[in-house]
Formats: C-alpha cells, structure tokens, sequence
C-alpha cells in the first residue's frame, strides 16, 4: 500500500525508519500547523529567521503511531524537523509562538540534522546525557525524520535497563540547520 516511502536502516544494533525523498515531494503541497500531533506525539512550532525572512520549525517527538499499524508507513519512537515558510496564514501568537497553516519550504533552503538525547536520573551512574539513536544525515531538505522501530525500542529498554523508563516524548531533540546548532525541544 505504501510501497516507497519508508527507507529502513540499521544502526548500533537497532532499526530505524524514515521517510523518502518520494514521500517528501508527495507531502510538499501539503499545509501543517499546530493541530498537527496526537497523544503521545507533541509538536511545538518555532520562529526561525535566516537572512531577514521568516520561517516556521516544526519540531516533534515522541512515539508516532504507524497509519493503521502498517509496517510499510514510517513512525516508531524518534522525532520529526520540519521547516515550513512563513506564509499569509502564519501569525505570531502568544509568546512568539506561529499559529496559522504553512507551508513546506521548498525548494528546501535548509540542510537538517538532528538527534536524540536522554538525560534522567535513573540511568545508569549520575546525571550523563546519552544518546538515542545516530544522528541523522546533515541533508538539504524541508523535513528530516527519524524514528526508532518498536521491536528496536524494547531491545534498547533490555540493553540500557534504565531504572525509569525513558518516555521518548521527554527526551531532548537537539537540531542544527546549516550547521547551527538550535535551541533544544
């Protein structure tokens, strides 16, 4: 059904998935806004400004259920970084925050990486910061993705044994746009 536009890797011991340049074209003429998350998997959009224009950065984690639980679409535990042009419908709400419906940026003026981290007084000895998952690829796109899959996500629960179980929607998202590293999420 969704032939195309996950691509599946490994990395340290565990599988990851993330969406396909495909499905990055497929999904550009598509808005996004606030509203866009569920239980589990919250957003928070930011204003970004690169050379006196106005951008959105739609940051996401947590755990992104699978459409119908189908094993070809992407989602699993990991996180989502999107940027999205400051369009008509884009206004600046309370704190600064965008509010409204945008648009990916496209062409994509922006390389994104970004990664996971944890850092929770219930692993392991003291108060370390450790991460969760490689980074992603520093690639010139409008929205990078990275998700843990579920079987890989308990294999990491057994091979970490954390006291308390790191709930992926409190981890630290640390992202970098054209190698700039942004406030964490």
């Amino acid at each position: 059904m969704a032939e195309g536009i996950v691509d599946r890797y490994e990395s340290g011991g565990y599988w990851y998935n993330r969406v396909t340049e495909n499905w990055k074209t497929l999904c550009q003429v598509l808005p996004c806004s606030p509203q866009l998350h569920w239980p589990g998997y919250r957003t928070e959009p930011r204003k970004f400004v690169h050379k006196n224009t106005k951008y959105v950065v739609q940051l996401w984690k947590g755990h992104c259920q699978k459409y119908f639980n189908d094993q070809t679409f992407p989602g699993g535990y990991g996180a989502e970084v999107g940027i999205y042009a400051w369009g008509a419908g884009t206004k600046e709400g309370a704190l600064g925050k965008p509010r409204g419906l945008w648009l990916p940026a496209v062409p994509a003026p922006f390389k994104i990486k970004f990664r996971m981290y944890y850092k929770e007084s219930g692993f392991r000895k003291g108060n370390e910061e450790y991460s969760f998952g490689p980074h992603t690829e520093d690639t010139k796109t409008y929205w990078q993705t990275q998700w843990m899959e579920a079987d890989s996500y308990e294999k990491f629960l057994k091979d970490v044994k954390p006291r308390k179980v790191p709930y992926v929607m409190n981890m630290t998202l640390r992202y970098w746009i054209d190698g700039q590293q942004q406030p964490d999420y």
